[in-house]
């Protein structure tokens, strides 16, 4: 078992400080086996790294969990409490550095229940003090924050004439706003997501937006019209836009509305290609997130192709967005029944080194001796014979352990060889589990998968 440290901020912005850095080098300071991060708020408990860490508790893997402070874990009285007993049912120690806590005793827990009610209390403010900022702001008209190409002046937003680009070339300087509008009038030459974020990197290099959900935020946004819009927020993007406030046109804008216009065709086209092309199939998550580019180390992404779009592979992102060679991609199939292959013969040769015990073990060996000396002596006193007794009984004890064992290696070599090493048991999962289901199945034996121009490089199993 082993020592775990746990790691949490609440956002983006904090992992990019030195608060994420110093809660590391704090929680390392205590000698622990394994990290898990998170980047989420207290408040959500399905965080990957902390269902990641409940995990290892229920499975026996966890001795010891290390936080620099209990609100770390969550910001909930009942979050954390849950969280708690299952340590002390699983006798999995809490060290929180900043707080003196005892699992063990009543005052303890009643302390642990104190310190979690003032995290909720606190998240409760900060809560609190948010909807009052946007209140206050939707009273008066004002921006939350500036878009991408804007800044804030006087509680209003302007064009950012900030130097933003500096080209050799020339000796061009290129400001936020220019750089800004060039990502449109590329988007509206080349009408695709991929197609312009190519473009950019192609001329300036990686900067700007590096994934398609950026971009289409981005332009979508009715800020870059000079609109101001309250509501959209996680779940009213640009495909619930009918439920946005509108305040009117209060800014300089980027983008007029007959641009916009033609946008949203292109949006529209879009969203059509990729509801007509899209495979319907489990295929993609199995392997996604396992599969690692040899070229840029980077992982892959699901795609489809063929004339009827209906075979599925995986290929590089680094590709996708015009910064790795590895351009070939993985048919999906072809990589699933390679992994059974080199599954089915791991299983084998686990089984062939599982060796059934036979013969007697060391411990029985000595009590044999022990017993055979004591049985030579002439005239043996109650307290041999007493002792000859004992001994014989733990002799006994250890035959009948190890052919109960010998029986149960028996059963799991047979259980071995009739599951793990039948291709009729792979296509079984793949035809009766779900996606999440068979991505959890092979993360429990695979650890990465390596391609490289459309071939496996190599595979590690974590067995």
């Amino acid at each position: 078992m082993i020592t775990i440290g746990y790691i949490r901020v609440s956002s983006v912005l904090q992992a990019q400080t030195e608060a994420l850095s110093q809660q590391k080098a704090r929680v390392e300071s205590c000698e622990v086996d394994k990290i898990l991060v998170d980047v989420d708020s207290g408040s959500n408990f399905e965080r990957k790294s902390f269902k990641e860490l409940e995990q290892a508790i229920k499975k026996g893997q966890c001795k010891k969990v290390v936080v620099t402070r209990l609100d770390r874990l969550g910001r909930s009285v009942i979050g954390i409490k849950t969280f708690i007993d299952l340590c002390t049912a699983n006798d999995v120690e809490i060290m929180a550095l900043d707080d003196k806590i005892d699992t063990n005793s009543v005052s303890g827990r009643f302390h642990i229940n104190m310190l979690a009610s003032f995290g909720e209390m606190e998240l409760d403010r900060i809560k609190e003090r948010i909807s009052h900022g946007h209140k206050y702001h939707r009273q008066k008209n004002l921006p939350y924050k500036a878009v991408f190409g804007y800044k804030k002046e006087c509680d209003t937003l302007v064009l950012n004439y900030d130097e933003y680009i500096c080209l050799i070339e020339g000796k061009k300087v290129i400001t936020v706003a220019e750089f800004a509008r060039e990502y449109i009038d590329i988007f509206l030459e080349k009408k695709t997501f991929k197609g312009t974020i190519k473009a950019m990197i192609n001329k300036y290099g990686v900067i700007g937006f590096m994934s398609h959900s950026s971009l289409s935020n981005w332009l979508s946004n009715p800020q870059i019209r000079g609109i101001l819009v309250y509501g959209r927020g996680h779940n009213n993007r640009y495909s619930n836009k009918d439920k946005w406030d509108y305040r009117g046109e209060l800014f300089p804008s980027l983008l007029s509305q007959e641009e916009w216009d033609e946008i949203e065709i292109i949006f529209k086209n879009i969203a059509e290609n990729r509801t007509n092309y899209r495979s319907t199939n489990n295929y993609a998550k199995p392997f996604g997130s396992l599969l690692k580019c040899s070229y840029c180390n980077g992982s892959a992404q699901t795609i489809s192709g063929g004339k009827a779009r209906n075979i599925t592979g995986y290929q590089c992102v680094g590709y996708r967005t015009g910064k790795c060679q590895n351009n070939k991609w993985i048919n999906h199939k072809k990589l699933r029944g390679l992994i059974t292959k080199l599954l089915i013969e791991k299983a084998k040769e686990i089984v062939n080194t599982l060796e059934v015990e036979e013969s007697e073990t060391l411990e029985e060996k000595k009590l044999q001796s022990e017993i055979f000396n004591l049985k030579k002596i002439s005239q043996p006193s109650t307290v041999i014979l007493n002792a000859i007794k004992d001994l014989e009984f733990q002799l006994e004890t250890f035959k009948l352990n190890r052919l109960n064992n010998r029986n149960k290696q028996s059963e799991l070599q047979d259980k071995l060889i009739n599951t793990f090493t039948n291709g009729e048991f792979y296509s079984e999962l793949e035809n009766n589990l779900t996606s999440q289901e068979l991505k959890e199945f092979y993360r429990l034996f695979i650890d990465k998968i390596s391609f490289k121009d459309g071939e496996i490089v190599s595979v590690d199993f974590l067995i």
